[in-house]
């Protein structure tokens, strides 16, 4: 069912995070579109680096790669797991939120084709890539 997965960072301060793990960690970024997600990591690891949205906490989820997220979610639906609402179709992901047990929140991907091009402003990105843009803005306004 899982193709492969992420652990995803979700951050105040995008730039200063992706300089953080490509420079003072020293890994790898493999893929960044624009500044709503970054990818850094390892052979083994590969971490995601996202905007928090706007209210949301920062922290860490699961991301799980899948190839079809409707017959993905009803599998496991089946076995009991509880999702957030439906699934978010966005212009080049389809995202599928839910929790563990203990109330962490992980989601399942799909990308759609068009990722493939280099997304980099999905619909579903588009508020914390504002806040993202406006912060830009009021640091170059000081200097």
């Amino acid at each position: 069912m899982f193709k492969s997965g992420n652990v995803t960072v979700y951050v105040g301060d995008f730039e200063r995070a992706v300089e953080f793990y490509t420079k003072t960690l020293n890994l790898p970024l493999k893929y960044r579109a624009g500044n709503v997600w970054a990818e850094v990591g390892t052979d083994g690891l590969t971490i995601g680096i996202c905007p928090a949205a706007e209210g949301e906490p920062k922290g860490l989820s699961i991301g799980l790669m899948v190839e079809k997220i409707d017959a993905a979610v009803a599998q496991l639906r089946e076995r009991g797991v509880s999702f957030q609402g439906k699934v978010m179709d966005c212009e080049y992901v389809k995202l599928a939120i839910f929790q563990d047990p203990e109330g962490n929140p992980h989601y399942l991907c799909e990308l759609k084709p068009a990722a493939m091009t280099g997304c980099c402003e999905c619909s579903c990105a588009k508020p914390a890539a504002k806040k993202t843009a406006k912060k830009a803005k009021k640091t170059k306004a000081r200097r």
